[in-house]
Parts: structure tokens; C-alpha cells; sequence
């Protein structure tokens, strides 16, 4: 799998894939603007990429951490479980998960787009019309 380092991602690779959700989704209050009128963080526009270039496919927890964060598990696992660090960066991205939810989703509490692969990390669903 060739995932998108998203750090070094092209800005303009991330607003065509908002907007690219955005009319798929056929949502007026998704991506770049929120129901509630807010934009996404930085953060939140990250994991979005990172989703939407690999759509219809999981990507792992620590796929994400890696490319959202910079946490390297490999480099800084001992460290990092030592400090219970690990923990904390999970929670940042099940925070950040469900506040991009609330932004993308109709429902956020019945996801259809932005989908938990239990026990392996997160998938954007590809968009299908309907009929």
C-alpha cells in the first residue's frame, strides 16, 4: 500500500480533496465548512487527506499517527509506552476522528463515511450515487 505522507502534502491536493468529498457527499456542510459554520483544523484536514487518498481502504492507527503526528512506534515505542505517551496520541486521534465526524457526517453518532476497522485503525468510504 503507498500511503500520502501528509506532511508533505500539496495544499492544493488537500483543498481538491475536500471539495472533492464535499460534492460527493453531495453535503453542503461537509469538508471545508461545517454544519455549524466552523472550517477544519489543520489537524482535522490532515486525517481527511490522509483518508480520502487511500478512500475505500483502511489505514492503519499507526499509519496515521506516523503521517498526522510524526509518531514513529518503531523509533519511539519503548519511550513512548514507558511514558503511557501512546495512549494519549490514540485519544488525540479518536478526538480528532470524532470532531471530523461531526463536520462530514450527517449522523455522527451512525458514521456512513468515516468508518472505525475494528482493532486495525480508520477508512473513508468510497462514495457511492444512489439511484
Amino acid at each position: 500500500m503507498n500511503l500520502v505522507n501528509i506532511r508533505q502534502a500539496d495544499p492544493e491536493l488537500i483543498e481538491q480533496s475536500e471539495t472533492a468529498l464535499a460534492q460527493a457527499l453531495n453535503a453542503r456542510r461537509a469538508a471545508v465548512s461545517a454544519r455549524d459554520g466552523s472550517s477544519m483544523t489543520s489537524t482535522e484536514r490532515r486525517l481527511f487527506t490522509q483518508l480520502y487518498c487511500q478512500r475505500g481502504r483502511a489505514v492503519s492507527t499507526e499509519q496515521l499517527l506516523l503521517d498526522i503526528w510524526g509518531y514513529d512506534s518503531e523509533k519511539m515505542r519503548h519511550k513512548v509506552d514507558r511514558l503511557g505517551l501512546r495512549t494519549l496520541f490514540l485519544a488525540q486521534l479518536a478526538a480528532t476522528v470524532r470532531n471530523l465526524r461531526t463536520k462530514i457526517e450527517e449522523s455522527p453518532d451512525r458514521p456512513r463515511y468515516l468508518l472505525n476497522v475494528s482493532g486495525y485503525g480508520y477508512m473513508l468510504a468510497r462514495y457511492q450515487k444512489v439511484a
